[in-house]
């Protein structure tokens, strides 16, 4: 196996790492190629670029991303490679944010998944690579999101309706809450309708008692932050 580390990608406000527990092995970024339109000319030497006339314009380029897993059995392997995969093929012309590029990041869609098995370790595992094609540009990352107001625990009878709110400060903010009810090892996105606000709202049954839930906030550059995780129940 490569070295592990923590470091990873983001898309659709998810991390490698931090949400999937995927170690980055390794990672390529290819320069785009300048594009030209070579054309030979009568009674000219050599050739003339018309590129060099309409402006420089460049290609795609690769970004390609291997991330080490390992797990009790196949039929896990293959569980962890579609949850890879259905993650990674959310981005279509995606915001896609490198760890190791903090200043920038880069817009592409998902191009392919592919899986190479591990013979070193009686773990079974291997290692998935991950290809994105994505514009030839980098662009900047706006300002952090802030939160300034953290959602808090509530503790009440059933049928009380209960408001959980987030604050934060950033450009154009998205709200989505996720709430899990296994205290905490997987998280689905709420359906509820106030569940893309800052402010979500639901009534306390006896079924919710003890659901945690947490507020990611997006903004329109892609970059997100995950507030902190409350828990609703019956006191």
């Amino acid at each position: 196996m490569s070295s592990f580390t923590k470091m990873g990608i983001t898309i659709g406000g998810v991390h490698s790492y931090d949400d999937l527990g995927l170690y980055l092995a390794d990672r390529s970024v290819t320069q785009p190629e300048r594009k030209t339109n070579f054309v030979s000319i009568p009674y000219m030497d050599g050739y003339y670029d018309f590129g060099s006339t309409l402006g420089a314009y460049y290609g795609s380029r690769t970004l390609t991303y291997s991330f080490d897993i390992m797990a009790d059995d196949e039929v896990e392997v293959e569980a962890l490679r579609q949850t890879i995969y259905d993650w990674a093929k959310t981005a279509v012309e995606s915001p896609i944010y490198d760890d190791a590029d903090p200043d920038y990041y880069f817009i592409g869609s998902f191009t392919s998944e592919s899986y190479t098995a591990n013979g070193d370790l009686p773990e079974f595992g291997g290692q998935v690579t991950l290809t994105f094609t994505a514009q030839p540009y980098r662009y900047a990352r706006s300002a952090a999101i802030v939160i300034t107001k953290q959602p808090e625990d509530y503790i009440g009878a059933v049928g009380d309706s209960v408001s959980l709110t987030v604050e934060a400060e950033g450009e154009d903010l998205s709200y989505q809450w996720q709430l899990s009810d296994d205290g905490g090892t997987t998280w689905t996105s709420s359906t509820a309708t106030s569940a893309s606000t800052n402010t979500y709202t639901t009534t306390l049954t006896e079924a919710r008692s003890g659901r945690m839930l947490r507020c990611v906030i997006t903004d329109t550059s892609g970059n997100s932050v995950t507030s902190n995780t409350v828990t609703i129940m019956i006191g």
